[in-house]
């Protein structure tokens, strides 16, 4: 049985030459609240710059250590050397470990604004997709499309080859997620009047009327995102990160995220920084750290 892998520690000298950071985390859920300008978001993205084997400016920190539970360490910085176990295979965010296992993480990021990139655009045959959500989203939808093919072979297979009684259990075990996900979609989003359908391509029906997920809101945007990243983790052990993921949220649907993201994956380490109070809401508050509380002043 794969043992599962969340991080530990997190351990940053140097951050903006002022402080060092040393956040000891929840293997579940954990919540790093801070005033505009603690480091919160800078925390995440170094984590990430560290995961994905981007440059750290030394302006930002000297360098990072991310140490999983399982004792490996991810060490980057601009004045070491980086000492890394694993190597990013097909997907940014899928990390092949020393040990053969893989590290699954995403990041998800809240800002929204046009697309500045013009070798993106022509490379994006939607002519919806003009936002950076769209283009999340862009690149998720084209996801889920794979996973839903790959399932849905899968399940022909199995009906060639299995009883009835293998059959029923191998279809509930492989799409649990998949029903756990358009279940939550639709309870979510029936407070806006828009449900689901599948008529080939992931879209919406509002009244009599057939949407894309690019016509949603900002705020359904950011939410299908979200449920989309924790769906295509299927349920196995991996680490979410979020920054400021209640931005265009309503309250209500704040207080539930964690909620529902823990119930499309039991097994996800979630990682958030929020200034939301309403994020924390129905029993996360043991999980809040402040900035506050994990930093050092450099002497």
């Amino acid at each position: 049985m794969e043992v599962f892998k969340y991080i530990k520690k997190i351990k940053i000298k140097g951050l903006w030459s002022k402080f060092d950071i040393n956040w000891e985390l929840n293997p579940d859920v954990n919540v790093l609240s801070g005033i505009n300008g603690s480091g919160k978001s800078t925390i995440l993205k170094l984590v990430d710059d560290t995961f994905i084997d981007l440059s750290i400016s030394e302006d930002i920190a000297k360098n990072i250590e991310v140490i999983l539970n399982t004792r490996e360490v991810f060490k980057y910085g601009s004045t070491i050397e980086k000492i890394f176990s694993g190597e990013n295979i097909g997907d940014k965010n899928q990390l092949l470990l020393g040990d053969g296992s893989k590290l699954i993480f995403d990041f998800i990021k809240s800002i929204d604004q046009q697309l500045l990139s013009r070798e993106v655009i022509q490379k994006i045959a939607n002519p919806e997709v003009k936002t950076e959500l769209d283009f999340q989203l862009y690149k998720l939808i084209d996801k889920y499309n794979v996973y839903k093919g790959k399932l849905g072979s899968e399940l022909s297979d199995a009906i060639l080859k299995m009883d009835k009684k293998e059959l029923l259990k191998f279809r509930k075990e492989k799409t649990q997620w998949s029903e756990l996900f358009d279940k939550n979609v639709n309870r979510l989003f029936s407070s806006t009047q828009k449900m689901m359908i599948n008529n080939g391509a992931l879209s919406f029906k509002i009244n009599n009327d057939v949407i894309s997920p690019y016509k949603l809101s900002s705020g359904e945007k950011q939410l299908l995102i979200i449920l989309l990243t924790t769906l295509l983790q299927d349920g196995k052990p991996a680490i979410l990160l979020m920054d400021e993921p209640e931005i265009s949220l309503h309250t209500d649907w704040q207080e539930e995220l964690i909620k529902v993201i823990r119930t499309l994956n039991p097994n996800v380490q979630i990682i958030l920084a929020t200034h939301s109070p309403s994020i924390i809401m129905n029993g996360w508050f043991n999980k809040v750290t402040t900035v506050e509380e994990i930093k050092t002043p450099i002497k």
